[in-house]
């Protein structure tokens, strides 16, 4: 696994030094915060954190035990845009089986310096808001008042929950800048949390013990209470810089310097140890006891319908799978919605329509009756960030079907595919990190199908400075897949029409599209079309590739802090058959050229441009991109590359008049 250990070692924690900061205290503003014009850690940041403080520790009264959330924030304002930050919404968990979260010592203020003076607003609880934007979940917001350029505000709260078990994500690095940030933790010794820290900032941890005592207990002559032993936590950053979005990152989380909690025993002074999920296995284990493991057995609920699909006349498997999900996809369409699970399998056939894992559990019960074996692949959508460090029941949100030619290939497939093909589902869940059902292996689904285009156009270049061409163009894979979306997403063809003509800078005189739901290995576009010349006097000039495939270079900063992530190996070809006017001839072409990656040489784009005869010539293209992942320190290679095909992609073909 060579990109997971790429990543990991990405992790190394390497601070970086910046300037001195000023030091105030909540309640307190020093001067030269006050007075700070910019951001010495960035000066481009329209805000900036000074400090953010959260204490977690735990409390045993006579109602029970408690987890006692305090936070304190303080924020320094620069631009007008930094204003939103003293906007602030907390979510917390509802109420759920008499377990509750309580919010208390809420505080607000904002420090401006005026004429010399520091004037403060603080905040009423009046202009405190509580809602429920979502089922269990419950909701405190507020605005700190008086927040403009220039603005030091803070604002702390504490939150007392019921739900112990369960430790936050604690982020050091925001999308601004943050001098300094703790979390000290204090856990009773029952709990067995381990810590996941991941980032690219140093981040220093301390350790310790202690002790808590249980409130109502007593212990000896001199009634003191009883205690419980504790361990401590303490991780300290300083001077984290933004964490800003580079583009090409799936999640850009994944690489924010954060630290996450995984419960993996529960050991109460009496009572049963609990073991809980920490590895594959036992995962595996505990979902095929639940609901979903049930729903991956669901009976066939289309068995009379069978016998109708004549699968007995297929000569593989594929052919079979094929069947069997142009059927259900007659009866169930995919809702746009990706899951894990859904409430009730039979309500979603008679609505006619359900997310990507109702259908998943239908076509799994017709296979197994077609004799096919289907295995269910554990997955995280990739937005969603990937699974690196410790697995966890919460740690897919969806899963495709795997399924075994006869030949013994594996092949996959997913409730998303109504608008691909086998082996060709929605790209978001091709991640390189799935888990099949029972085997502790990672398996890679961005590789399980050939993705791309292939286009043959012919051109003619007229005496008016017109090419006059038609294009067709057969995709697959992935391709496909996100082109068949595309169309059924639309809501008006011509939509689709302009994007083409203003993406190209073409006229669309005709044109035919695929139909986006016919289930398919490929989609077929043709288009003819007409585009303009360059002309100047008695010459013409215009590209080789007439429509050029790839048009802006997606890498031009001069560095990278974040690694690369794209979609899906693909492979692009375009073949161009040109005709030229008789009384024109060719004064200049292309020679032919191959760029190549320099740290992944695999990865390649040529163009050849040969004369066939007095008015006809021939251009061949390909680009070839089978690598999706690249650390930072291939960023410069990967600049340059793409800074070539973007060059090979302008190319220009001159015509002269005879």
């Amino acid at each position: 696994m060579k990109r997971i250990a790429l990543t990991i070692a990405s992790f190394a924690l390497a601070s970086v030094a910046f300037a001195s900061l000023p030091s105030g205290k909540f309640g307190k503003p020093s001067t030269e915060e006050l007075e700070m014009k910019v951001c010495p850690l960035d000066s481009t940041a329209e805000a900036m954190y000074l400090s953010e403080y959260s204490k977690v520790y735990y409390t045993f009264t006579t109602q029970g035990m408690k987890r006692v959330i305090e936070n304190e924030v303080r924020i320094k304002v620069f631009k007008e845009a930094g204003k939103s930050r003293g906007d602030f919404a907390l979510p917390y968990p509802d109420e759920m089986n008499d377990r509750k979260t309580f919010l208390s010592g809420i505080s607000a203020t904002s420090y401006n310096l005026e004429n010399g003076k520091v004037v403060k607003s603080k905040l009423e609880s009046k202009d405190i808001y509580y809602n429920k934007p979502s089922e269990g979940v419950c909701e405190m917001k507020f605005s700190v008042p008086n927040v403009k350029e220039g603005t030091v505000f803070e604002y702390k709260y504490t939150l007392t929950t019921d739900f112990v078990e369960h430790l936050d994500v604690y982020h050091f690095q925001m999308s601004i800048p943050v001098a300094y940030s703790r979390l000290d933790l204090e856990i009773p010794e029952m709990f067995e949390f381990k810590p996941n820290l991941i980032g690219r900032h140093k981040v220093d941890v301390t350790t310790g013990f202690g002790r808590i005592a249980i409130a109502g207990t007593s212990n000896g002559p001199n009634n003191s209470p009883q205690f419980l032993p504790t361990k401590k936590l303490s991780y300290e950053a300083h001077d984290v810089p933004a964490m800003k979005n580079e583009g090409n990152v799936w999640n850009i989380s994944d690489y924010k310097t954060h630290v996450s909690f995984t419960l993996e025993k529960f050991s109460p002074p009496f009572g049963k140890v609990i073991t809980f999920s920490v590895g594959w296995d036992d995962i595996f284990d505990n979902l095929k006891k639940s609901k979903l493991g049930e729903n991956w057995k669901l009976s066939n609920p289309f068995k009379a319908d069978m016998a109708s699909l004549q699968l007995d006349k297929c000569a593989t498997n594929c052919e079979k799978v094929a069947k069997i999900f142009q059927f259900v996809s007659t009866k169930v369409k995919w809702n746009r919605h990706i899951g894990r699970d859904t409430e009730n399998v039979a309500n979603d056939i008679k609505k006619g329509e359900g997310n990507n894992a109702c259908i998943n559990f239908i076509v799994m019960s017709m296979m197994r009756d077609a004799g096919i074996e289907p295995t269910p692949v554990l997955v995280r959508e990739r937005t969603h960030g990937r699974i690196i460090i410790n697995p966890s029941p919460d740690s897919f949100n969806s899963f495709v079907v795997e399924f075994s030619e006869t030949d013994g290939s594996k092949h996959f497939i997913d409730g998303s595919s109504q608008y691909g093909y086998i082996d060709a589902f929605n790209p978001v869940l091709s991640t390189d990190c799935a888990h099949e059902l029972d085997h502790n292996e990672t398996i890679d689904l961005t590789r399980i199908t050939k993705s791309g285009e292939t286009n043959y156009m012919e051109a003619t270049v007229g005496t008016d400075g017109i090419i006059r061409g038609s294009i067709k163009s057969k995709l697959q894979g992935f391709n496909a897949c996100l082109w068949n979306l595309s169309l059924a997403n639309a809501s008006d063809i011509n939509d689709i029409i302009t994007g083409e003509e203003n993406s190209n800078e073409i006229k669309l005189t005709a044109h035919k599209f695929n139909d986006p739901h016919e289930f398919a290995p490929t989609a077929i576009i043709s288009l003819d079309f007409e585009k303009e010349c360059l002309s100047d006097g008695d010459k013409i000039y215009f590209n080789p590739l007439v429509i050029p495939d790839e048009k802006n270079n997606p890498f031009t900063k001069d560095e990278r802090l974040y690694p690369i992530e794209m979609s899906y190996p693909k492979s692009n070809s375009l073949t161009v058959r040109i005709t030229i006017p008789n009384d024109y001839e060719i004064e200049e072409m292309p020679k032919p050229t191959k760029v190549v990656l320099a740290c992944a040489p695999n990865n390649y784009c040529q163009l050849r441009v040969n004369k066939e005869d007095e008015n006809s010539i021939l251009v061949s293209y390909r680009i070839n991109l089978p690598d999706i992942f690249f650390d930072t320190d291939q960023y410069n290679d990967l600049k340059e590359f793409w800074a070539q095909i973007i060059k090979l992609n302008d190319s220009v073909i001159v015509l002269h008049k005879k």
